[in-house]
């Protein structure tokens, strides 16, 4: 079971886009929903509250009114309970204080209204503040002009109201008169300092009653109580809504994964095709149209792979075909390489024999095998060999139950071999077996003859540079023989001195390439002498000195006459130095040492040796031990010291490639060679 990984959703593009739609349809409907629904309930608890208050005024007011009328009845009791002495009139509240004073403090049209038994509620104004005073004619025996004040404490008035639940918790009610403030009283449990209220106004008309000017009565409710179901709905959708996010987050996760993890895979797999790697296949585990699309892309990756590694294949073929130096090479690449081409369990190439060997026409050679290895000669019975050399150029396929000789040990059950032929001749068969009875599949054959094909053609190549080699070798050698055929005395002189110095340079560890370069300046070193006249080539007697400036010049002539030749500029310090003297007394630049080209300071060994060992018109051949100790002798004064060091070596050693460049030469005399010449 896989598990969920919130990270593959997120990876992709549409993976984000998706989440980001998903989060978006929950997350729009519930704040547009939070909005509305707040704003809708603000404007709902505000007309609420509003309108709690202007009810609350009404009745405090009706209320207050009710109070004033009940103190001015408890006062007029009071008065007509007292005795008619100056006794004060004494109420039952404690709460109410009452005085007695003159008529005469009263202004007159008040003194009328009291002396007619009516009320009178009097208002005075002290720094902002109000005082309301109840006033009653109280005579007495003693004083007919007095009068009963009862100074109204509207604190307590306002408090008994709001004690009365005729306004609502957490409210004020607040009273003024003439613009100047009776005092305020906050509701029982109410606290809304810091609060903007929500506030509505109301009268108290004194006028009829008590001849006073209205009060203002202002009833205040906090916005805190107000919105107190608001704000528990607020408190309440937070949650609310971050849970319908996470939910609607993870319904999203759970709901694209099963598509964006798809999405990532093959988005995994055509970078990685991009990047060149086309062996990776994407896993994705779906019934649906992703399925058929992984299934497609799989596909399409395994053809792309098959033909990049025919391309590459082909490739490694035309690079063996520049770089081997034999068919076992190419067929190495070939073999090693097949299994990317085609879906085969075994490899094998066969070759027949090569025209002109001795031994049975029947021994094919099995050059490689990618299942057993190895290398070896297969016998083939006569139908087995008609049928190799006959196979069409579309192949020929073993059917199940077939026996081959060449097949035996592998475990095959079917094999399909393609001939390699050049020029019409059959130099090879490729064989490709596998364990199904089925064979190969269409593309794996036609791919198959694509590469037999290429590989066709690298084999004509090899064999045409083969030819090449052998026919630049060969002119090599004919130019080399005929510049030893200008006289009787130096003929062979250039093939033994290529022999000795390829000996002196294989010593040496030169590789093949400089080995090679030693040849071809060995064989063509003196071809200057071309210049030189038979008669001082022939001369028996020492050559005079304008005869010793000819034959000097020879490396120099030999120079200008390869020189217009590009593909002989590697030879030319050879032919033009290897007269040249270790210690600086050669011809024709006098070089000194190091100075000298070192395959010119090898080649000077290679000419004295076989020079010294041949006889001349004036001189007999030496012996080999004298030429050994006379380069020995001359070791760092005509030689460099390391190359006849190489030589003397090489003959101590016995070295088969020297001695036979070095046998013709040994033993010949003047008088041979004289009669010889003659």
């Amino acid at each position: 079971m896989r598990r969920w990984r919130p990270q593959v959703v997120l990876h992709t593009k549409l993976g984000r886009r998706f989440v980001t739609l998903f989060i978006l349809c929950a997350l729009v409907p519930v704040a547009a929903f939070g909005i509305l629904a707040d704003r809708a309930v603000s404007t709902e608890l505000r007309a609420q509250a509003l309108a709690r208050v202007q009810r609350a005024g009404k009745d405090a007011s009706t209320s207050i009114l009710q109070q004033f009328t009940l103190l001015d009845e408890q006062l007029e009791s009071a008065i007509r309970s007292a005795p008619n002495d100056e006794s004060p009139v004494v109420l039952d509240k404690r709460a109410l204080q009452v005085e007695t004073s003159s008529l005469a403090a009263l202004p007159l049209a008040e003194q009328e209204r009291v002396r007619a038994g009516k009320p009178q509620v009097r208002v005075s104004v002290a720094t902002g503040a109000a005082t309301l005073q109840l006033v009653r004619w109280a005579p007495s025996t003693i004083d007919s002009a007095r009068i009963a004040v009862l100074t109204v404490n509207m604190r307590r008035v306002v408090g008994g109201v709001s004690g009365l639940d005729l306004v609502p918790p957490a409210s004020v009610l607040c009273t003024t008169v003439a613009t100047a403030s009776l005092g305020c009283v906050k509701a029982v449990d109410s606290d809304v300092d810091g609060h903007t209220p929500i506030e509505a106004t109301a009268r108290v008309f004194l006028r009829y009653a008590f001849a006073a000017p209205e009060l203002l009565l202002t009833v205040s409710e906090s916005d805190e109580e107000a919105f107190a179901p608001l704000q528990r709905f607020r408190a309440l959708f937070v949650p609310v809504a971050l849970s319908a996010l996470f939910l609607a987050a993870l319904v999203a996760q759970i709901t694209i994964r099963r598509h964006t993890e798809p999405l990532a895979a093959l988005d995994a797999g055509t970078r990685r095709i991009a990047a060149g790697d086309f062996a990776h296949l994407v896993d994705v585990d779906s019934d649906d149209e992703f399925g058929q699309l992984a299934s497609a892309f799989n596909g399409m990756t395994r053809q792309l792979n098959r033909q990049f590694n025919t391309l590459a294949l082909r490739h490694d073929v035309d690079v063996a075909v520049l770089g081997a130096n034999s068919r076992t090479e190419l067929i190495e690449v070939l073999l090693s390489r097949i299994h990317d081409v085609a879906s085969c369990d075994a490899a094998l190439m066969l070759m027949p024999p090569v025209s002109g060997t001795s031994g049975s026409p029947n021994a094919w050679r099995l050059e490689r095998t990618r299942v057993a290895g190895g290398v070896g000669d297969v016998t083939l019975s006569d139908g087995e060999r008609v049928e190799l050399l006959t196979v069409p150029e579309s192949g020929y396929a073993v059917p199940a139950g077939g026996h081959r000789s060449y097949l035996r040990g592998i475990p095959v059950l079917r094999a399909e071999v393609y001939p390699v032929r050049v020029s019409g001749e059959t130099v090879g068969a490729l064989i490709l077996g596998v364990r199904s009875s089925d064979g190969l599949d269409v593309e794996d054959r036609n791919r198959v003859r694509q590469l037999v094909a290429q590989v066709c053609v690298a084999f004509s190549n090899l064999q045409l540079v083969d030819e090449l080699r052998s026919l630049n070798s060969g002119a090599l050698e004919a130019l080399a023989r005929t510049t030893d055929a200008a006289s009787p005395w130096t003929a062979g002189h250039s093939v033994r001195v290529t022999a000795i110095a390829v000996a002196i340079a294989k010593a040496d560890g030169c590789d093949d390439d400089t080995v090679d370069l030693v040849r071809r300046g060995a064989l063509l070193h003196d071809i200057g002498k071309l210049a030189v006249p038979v008669a001082i080539l022939d001369k028996p007697a020492p050559l005079t000195a304008d005869e010793r400036t000819i034959m000097n010049a020879h490396p120099d002539v030999g120079t200008r006459i390869l020189q217009p030749i590009a593909a002989f500029a590697p030879l030319l310090p050879m032919v033009r130095s290897h007269h040249e003297r270790w210690d600086g007394a050669g011809y024709p630049d006098r070089l000194r040492g190091d100075a000298i080209h070192p395959l010119a300071r090898l080649l000077a060994v290679a000419d004295v040796a076989e020079s010294l060992l041949a006889a001349r018109p004036y001189r007999d051949a030496l012996p080999l031990n004298d030429v050994v100790q006379f380069i020995l002798d001359n070791a760092g004064k005509h030689f460099d010291p390391h190359f006849a060091q190489l030589f003397v070596e090489r003959v101590r050693a016995d070295d088969a490639c020297l001695l036979a460049a070095l046998t013709p030469s040994i033993g010949a005399t003047l008088d041979t060679r004289r009669r010889e010449v003659a």
